[in-house]
């Protein structure tokens, strides 16, 4: 606020009316206010989210019921002949046995049957 002393007369006589005034009493009670908040709202009831909601759920239904056939699918057979290399020989795993372990040799696919595929169990049979 501002010193007493920079203030002009009419300033001074508005201060003094301000000063002189009193509020008035509150005629509102506080129960009837918050009953009436309480109706109003109530009363307020907002559509647009429950009818976007309904209607969605009624196209959704529409288009899972009608949904056009779709076109028949033609099968076209073709018969592909693709060339086939011949692969190259294996080579076959040769068992010897040495000194209580085994060792594998190998020696290509055709030259001497392997003993363990012959079926012979005797050690006549090993290279």
């Amino acid at each position: 606020m501002q010193k007493e002393e920079g203030l002009t007369p009419a300033q001074q006589e508005l201060e003094n009316a301000l000063q002189s005034l009193q509020p008035a009493p509150v005629g509102i009670e506080r129960d009837r206010l918050m009953y009436r908040a309480g109706q109003v709202s109530g009363r307020r009831r907002n559509l647009v989210w429950p009818t976007v909601a309904a209607v969605l759920a009624a196209l959704l239904t529409v288009s899972l019921a009608y949904r056009p056939a779709a076109p028949p699918t033609e099968t076209i057979e073709r018969i592909v002949y693709v060339p086939v290399e011949k692969p190259a020989p294996m080579r076959q795993p040769v068992v010897t046995a040495g000194r209580g372990s085994v060792n594998q040799r190998y020696r290509p696919a055709g030259n001497l049957p392997s003993p363990i595929l012959s079926g012979s169990t005797g050690p006549q049979n090993i290279l």
